[in-house]
């Protein structure tokens, strides 16, 4: 894996990177068979992670050690448009500070899109979750555009497959201005867990 100066910050999970080309903060996903198959070893700044149509109960349950430990930093953890299951899993995490939640329902995707683009300009969220109907190629590019320089994650959930959502098993396609396309497939489990990781860049 490469490596790159990390300075911490307020918490263990958390850290910096200043060094050109790498992400401006970087948290631990709270698995170590994911960081491990990350680029950075954790959830990154500046990408936009599209969680698959297939699956998303699991991945969303997966980002609990992350939100749980960006709820107790600065910034809000922002719900755009969420669906009353997403609710009811996010209300379930018992050491997310439901006080640093901002929900905003939008009437449709424009809407929500257009919500997370302003947020991830305006830099003043810890995460922000979207959840839209459809992501086209021109959305995805939209949200890179405006995640550069942003310290906030971003997660978008959309509920139609993308063209290039292969139907497996859950994965996450992470988008990032000026770089390919980073696909982490990952198996689930009977038991509805996640299972091992496979990462792989297309």
């Amino acid at each position: 894996m490469k490596q790159f100066a990390q300075q911490r910050v307020k918490h263990p999970g958390v850290w910096q990177v200043s060094a050109a080309g790498n992400p401006r903060s970087c948290i631990a996903t709270g698995h170590d068979a994911l960081n491990q198959q990350l680029p950075a070893g954790g959830w990154q700044s500046e990408v936009i992670y599209e969680m698959s149509a297939h699956g998303q109960q699991q991945l969303l349950q997966s980002l609990e050690p992350a939100l749980s430990t960006l709820s107790h930093q600065t910034g809000w953890l922002i719900l755009l448009k969420p669906p009353k299951t997403a609710l009811d899993t996010i209300a379930k995490m018992a050491d997310v500070d439901p006080s640093r939640l901002l929900v905003v329902h939008g009437n449709d995707d424009f809407d929500s899109l257009w919500a997370a683009e302003q947020a991830l300009v305006k830099n003043n969220a810890a995460c922000i979750l979207t959840w839209t109907d459809e992501l086209s190629n021109r959305d995805v590019k939209r949200l890179k555009l405006a995640a550069r320089g942003t310290k906030a994650l971003s997660f978008v959930f959309p509920k139609g497959e993308a063209s290039h959502q292969p139907l497996r098993w859950p994965n996450i396609m992470a988008h990032q201005y000026s770089a390919n396309v980073t696909q982490i497939d990952i198996p689930v489990k009977e038991n509805n867990q996640l299972a091992n990781y496979q990462h792989c860049l297309h």
